[in-house]
């Protein structure tokens, strides 16, 4: 397919890099010819095109004005100047997370808030709008129409951020005296005197995905220690033998680690050089960061993936995109060089933030599994402390009926390696 982008204009780099996001989910070869003779499609502001610009959007964004609210008056479609839907730039505007960039709707602790997106405006968090931009280009562009495209079957990525490993003595043991639960209380403290912590459950959860033929991925914290009221970082030491151990046997099974930015003033480099291994993939911390400085840190870093973008108080999708991409660097007008894999599902969101009753929990899981079963990586976070059967119980079993909801529906499991190897073909 030869695609012809109206040079030297402050869209051209931009549309560029949709139609190659695009090539790439519809397994398509793109070519970029330099005339539109050449062309099977023209994209542009000139009378012959098959594919019109929104100019006026690459204006605004050129003078720092990145709000929804610029952009989508009365739908959630971005339109040129004649009122024709802009599938390209629309698409553009989403995968790159241009609505946070200096962002004044964040949370006590600075992370931009669900509240204040297009996507809680129009209620469209559930929805892969990337997908229906790509899909109705199909649908409505003659040059494309003809082609045939085989949809692929969504994956899961399965995650763990360790966030502690001690805590099982006081959060579970308050739970069971709470409860007059005191010859269980018994049990967890003589796991802790006997240095067997309750929560450093590593092999059980790797036991549970390998009974469905799943892996998943352990994001681990370098820096130990509470920072303020609300953050608190690792109580536990990623360098102690015993930590160290844990690693190499999730290495040795062949479940991958990765390194999981802690709230401090170290770079990602410098975390990476303390966690004992050699991490591809990162997540931050509380899922805080903002945009653009989250993805120049990363491409500073040389970590190969990033695994941080998901909302805390919602499920669904934050840069309304279902697969793995490169983000778009606005100021160099190119690509960064890392993946970005969007996180969708997280169980604090449904037990904190949404307060979804516990007994609903896996059903609301699954039906959003359901309403995606094509064209995504759908990203799931459950924490370690989740596998407990104390504080947290019920939440183990909510993830057992979602694994096995997975298994009997085909669905394989991918890890930070096999999803860098199998989307390097879009950089």
């Amino acid at each position: 397919m030869n695609v012809y982008v109206e040079p030297n204009r402050n869209f051209t780099e931009e549309i560029k890099y949709v139609w190659q996001t695009f090539a790439f989910n519809k397994t398509i070869k793109i070519n970029f010819v330099d005339r539109p003779e050449q062309a099977d499609i023209i994209t542009g502001t000139t009378a012959d095109s098959h594919v019109p610009v929104a100019t006026g959007f690459y204006d605004q964004i050129g003078k720092g004005l990145f709000g929804f609210s610029n952009f989508f008056k009365g739908d959630g479609w971005i339109r040129d100047e004649q009122g024709t839907t802009d599938y390209l730039t629309t698409a553009f505007y989403m995968l790159t997370g241009l609505q946070e960039y200096g962002a004044a709707t964040t949370d006590e602790i600075g992370r931009f808030r669900f509240e204040g997106s297009y996507q809680y405006a129009f209620g469209t968090i559930t929805q892969n709008l990337v997908q229906e931009c790509f899909d109705r280009l199909v649908q409505e562009l003659p040059p494309l129409t003809g082609l045939s495209y085989t949809p692929r079957k969504s994956q899961v990525f399965l995650s763990h951020d360790i966030d502690t490993v001690h805590g099982a003595l006081l959060q579970d043991g308050y739970y069971l005296l709470r409860n007059f639960k005191l010859h269980r209380l018994w049990n967890v403290i003589l796991n802790t005197v006997l240095q067997r912590p309750d929560w450093l459950n590593m092999d059980k959860i790797m036991q549970i995905e390998d009974e469905h033929s799943f892996k998943s991925t352990f994001f681990w914290l370098v820096n130990r220690g509470r920072i303020n009221s609300w953050e608190v970082n690792a109580d536990y030491t990623i360098q102690s033998n015993k930590i160290q151990s844990v690693i190499r046997r999730i290495d040795q099974k062949g479940w991958e680690n990765g390194l999981h930015k802690s709230i401090s003033a170290d770079t990602l480099k410098e975390e990476m050089g303390k966690t004992g291994f050699s991490p591809v993939a990162n997540r931050y911390h509380y899922l805080k960061f903002t945009l653009p400085a989250l993805y120049d840190n990363l491409e500073e870093s040389g970590l190969a993936l990033d695994a941080s973008l998901g909302f805390a108080e919602a499920y669904g999708f934050r840069n309304s995109y279902g697969l793995p991409f490169f983000p778009f660097n606005m100021k160099k007008r190119k690509k960064y060089s890392f993946l970005e894999v969007p996180l969708n599902v997280m169980d604090v969101t449904f037990q904190k933030y949404m307060k979804i009753p516990q007994e609903e929990t896996a059903a609301e899981i699954i039906r959003f599994f359901e309403k995606n079963k094509y064209n995504c990586v759908l990203s799931v976070l459950w924490h370690n402390t989740f596998f407990t059967r104390y504080k947290f119980q019920g939440y183990l079993e909510v993830y057992k009926k979602v694994l096995a909801y997975l298994y009997e529906s085909g669905y394989s499991s991918i890890t930070p390696s096999e999803i860098i190897t199998q989307y390097a073909a879009q950089q």
